[in-house]
């Protein structure tokens, strides 16, 4: 997805793999200058509802990425018996609990000097 929001080209995109966060603190280094990875700790499944109710929460409702992620997980895997583990990693306290999408609320500041230390959840969202 891309939009322009005063000017400013805006990527972003969804995806959705497996086990890539089962160690969260060591995507330190990783956000230099971005704020969050969204992803799983354990092996998950496509789903179109992650994505509908995701946005659904943080443009239509205006909700932090931190709680739309949260929402979506819920509602896109509840269903399922295998164990899924749904993970966040930001890179500041700030971000994760008051960062939006841009135009949608408040946006934290970059992290400098960056420390390469994060703040992360977990949860099961499945079942």
């Amino acid at each position: 997805m891309t939009s322009t929001i005063s000017g400013t080209l805006i990527m972003s995109g969804f995806f959705c793999t497996c086990n890539v966060l089962s160690e969260p603190a060591r995507w330190g280094g990783a956000l230099k200058y971005s704020h969050m990875i969204l992803g799983f700790s354990t092996t998950t499944y496509p789903s179109t509802t992650l994505v509908d109710e995701f946005f659904k929460a943080a443009v239509d409702w205006d909700w932090t990425v931190t709680q739309a992620y949260y929402y979506a997980t819920i509602e896109a895997y509840s269903g399922y018996t295998d164990t899924i583990k749904a993970v966040i990693v930001a890179d500041t306290q700030e971000q994760y609990n008051e960062d939006h999408l841009w135009g949608q609320g408040y946006v934290a500041p970059d992290e400098y000097p960056d420390d390469d230390l994060v703040w992360y959840a977990e949860w099961t969202c499945s079942g």
